[in-house]
């Protein structure tokens, strides 16, 4: 049964963040907003002030920011401040912008090449005169571990309570190709040491593979290795890594079971939806074509 990834991630996040985070006190920040997903309007829905990171926004991205008072940052977060090319994403031969990256090798990169702003997190955070940090999302078409790295250097009070990162793309993980090359895996795994060390536990592993259901696991008890991780025919997958224990995980497998197989109707919607989730989700819906 196919997972409808980012719907499901979404989803989550929206139990799960009133749970951390009940007076809504800390920024959510979505990096890499692209051009469907739109974590930042489920941010701004459910009641956060939400920050949204992307260098090549959209129309629809523009207005969206406009209508839910969400601050546009057009800039990519990277490793140095100053100025950078990205490099337009291509798939089956059309322009995706979703799969747009600062690396020039990745898979879904073509050799168009636009001059964009970059930051690193930490002047990110300063920029956004950040106190607390309630999530941070990031989908930076691999580039995810450079921006992870930084945690290391973020004062104890700015870790993200959650952090979501994208791992896999392009192929099968058993195809060992994209993002699923020896690089990309040693990426993805780098990103789980990391957030392993700074002491990150309970991790939601959310995967598009029809054979593989979500993984609830404990970031101090699991091996750091591709195959206790990751489903051998994973295309790609959200990771959703909590900074403390999430003590009771039942729910976990009743908000997934709403977002497979069938995506002809909108999901039963949580009780923290209203008509602005249906709104994103028809909008969503109607510029799917153009993901992955």
């Amino acid at each position: 049964m196919t997972m409808r990834v980012e719907e499901c991630s979404q989803a989550i996040l929206q139990h799960l963040l009133p749970k951390i985070d009940r007076n809504r006190e800390g920024l959510c920040i979505d990096v890499g907003v692209g051009t469907f997903a739109f974590y930042c309007a489920m941010f701004a829905q459910s009641g956060y002030e939400s920050i949204a990171v992307e260098p090549l926004p959209t129309q629809e991205l523009v207005r969206l920011c406009r209508v839910l008072h969400i601050e546009l940052m057009k800039v990519c977060v990277s490793d140095r401040n100053g100025t950078d090319f990205i490099y337009i994403g291509r798939y089956n031969d059309s322009e995706n912008l979703n799969l747009s990256s600062l690396r020039s090798d990745w898979w879904g990169a073509s050799s168009r090449e636009v001059q964009v702003r970059t930051t690193t997190l930490d002047s990110l955070l300063a920029d956004m005169n950040a106190r607390r940090i309630t999530c941070l999302k990031l989908d930076v078409e691999g580039v995810e571990a450079v921006i992870i790295q930084q945690l290391r250097q973020t004062p104890v009070s700015l870790l993200p309570a959650v952090v979501v990162f994208e791992y896999g793309g392009g192929c099968t993980r058993q195809d060992g190709k994209a993002a699923w090359n020896e690089a990309g895996i040693e990426g993805a795994l780098s990103c789980f040491r990391i957030l392993k060390d700074l002491k990150y536990r309970t991790t939601i592993l959310v995967d598009s593979s029809p054979e593989s259901n979500e993984r609830v696991i404990d970031l101090a008890e699991v091996n750091i290795l591709p195959d206790d991780l990751f489903h051998p025919r994973s295309i790609y997958g959200n990771a959703i890594c909590v900074s403390d224990r999430v003590a009771d995980a039942a729910w976990i497998e009743d908000v997934c079971s709403r977002y497979r197989d069938n995506d002809a109707e909108p999901p039963k919607p949580l009780p923290t939806m209203g008509r602005l989730a249906l709104f994103t989700w028809r909008l969503r819906r109607g510029m799917r074509g153009r993901w992955r």
